[in-house]
């Protein structure tokens, strides 16, 4: 299995912010019918930040959503997305 990571215009590229509001709703109306689940967040805290992970699982698929939080990158040289 590979993993992909995706940069700010990789996946502006590719997607509409249309298609991203269909796709929430349809994921909530699935779980509103209770044919998916949801869980609870994930964190991991490293010292200048944290990583969230948000795993759904909707119709046998499921996938992971990670976000981190580093606040203090632009203050370090380091580029926020």
């Amino acid at each position: 299995m590979s993993t992909f990571l995706l940069d700010r215009n990789a996946i502006e590229s590719r997607i509409e912010m249309l298609d991203v509001i269909n796709v929430v709703n349809k994921a909530s109306r699935i779980c509103g019918e209770r044919k998916g689940k949801i869980s609870a967040k994930t964190h991991l805290s490293p010292e200048h930040g944290d990583f969230r992970a948000m795993a759904p699982a909707l119709l046998a698929r499921e996938d992971v959503k990670w976000v981190d939080i580093h606040p203090e990158n632009p203050y370090r040289g380091l580029l926020s997305m």
